[in-house]
């Protein structure tokens, strides 16, 4: 799990710009699950998700492929920080 956490910073770490508010925990709900939470700056969220999603699914595509080798599967949940009404 830690190789996977690592992928997920290194990959997000490189593309936000405020890199001190970046945070990236790994949760497991279920045995076979693993969900990426990342907690980012409200500015660095457009870019983390790009595009029609292009760069979040990138991401998802790019993780996934460490998944088969523990039987996981993975997905990515994204937090601004800030408390939506």
């Amino acid at each position: 799990m830690n190789k996977l956490l690592d992928l997920a910073k290194f990959l997000i770490s490189n593309i936000v710009t405020n890199k001190d508010a970046l945070d990236v925990t790994i949760a497991s709900p279920q045995e076979n699950v693993a969900i990426v939470n990342v907690k980012a700056d409200p500015a660095d969220i457009p870019i983390i998700i790009g595009k029609k999603g292009t760069v979040i699914r990138a991401l998802r595509s790019i993780l996934r492929v460490r998944t088969p080798i523990d039987n996981k599967f993975i997905d990515i949940s994204i937090d601004d920080g800030l408390q939506h009404n």
